[in-house]
């Protein structure tokens, strides 16, 4: 199986956008007011495509339940399905922060038409909850 292109982040730690990258956000919300609020111990699976050619460099996270979530990123390119991150906040409601996102190790290229899958768990036994998972991604503008 061929691997897929990633970008290094390097030393530095700076952002892997190409020149002319404009920052993007794919949201992923099982929610009250979306109409998908997960039950407890609940599980939803939302996807999304890519916005067109893009690199996903960092994930944030936050749930409504102290017990926190497990997410799961699945990236689908001509029918075959890889899974890129695990993202799980046990015992806690969030993952990264505006200011410090969870960063990847190294950056996913997308490619226009890959579809992106998030399955998310709701890790509390009593209550339902409401939870958002955000990827961070730079859109490299078409031409």
């Amino acid at each position: 199986m061929a691997t897929q292109p990633r970008v290094n982040f390097g030393a530095q730690g700076h952002l892997p956008l190409p020149p002319g990258a404009q920052p993007y956000a794919l949201v992923f919300e099982a929610s009250a007011a979306q109409g998908n609020q997960l039950l407890a111990l609940g599980n939803a699976t939302l996807q999304q495509n890519a916005p067109g050619a893009c690199a996903i460099w960092g994930a944030t996270g936050d749930s409504s339940s102290v017990f926190g979530f497990n997410a799961q990123v699945f990236v689908t390119r001509a029918g075959v399905q890889r899974q890129l991150a695990s993202i799980s906040s046990p015992g806690g409601s969030m993952v990264g922060t505006a200011s410090r996102p969870f960063m990847f190790e190294a950056a996913e290229i997308l490619e226009p038409g890959d579809l992106v899958t998030v399955e998310i768990s709701n890790l509390d036994p009593v209550n339902p909850a409401n939870v958002q998972v955000v990827l961070w991604a730079g859109v490299v503008p078409e031409g």
